[in-house]
């Protein structure tokens, strides 16, 4: 049997995994979002100005890469 402080750091370091890859989860959905809005803009199904698109794309990939650098 392994020892108990091993098996409970191990578990730990398990849920910290988990916990990034549900983040990872919320990330994708919020890139897809982004990629969507800027699709249906360039057909022409979003009635959002240039400015509005661009500011929205923007901001979301500079929420992105915050969040990326924070778990580095």
């Amino acid at each position: 049997m392994r020892p108990y402080q091993q098996v409970a750091e191990v578990v730990s370091k398990l849920q910290n995994l988990d916990s990034i890859k549900e983040s990872l989860k919320k990330l994708h959905v919020d890139i897809d979002l982004a990629k969507t809005k800027g699709e249906s803009w360039i057909e022409e199904k979003e009635e959002s100005s240039y400015q509005e698109i661009m500011q929205f794309i923007a901001k979301k990939t500079s929420e992105i890469l915050q969040w990326l650098l924070s778990i580095t």
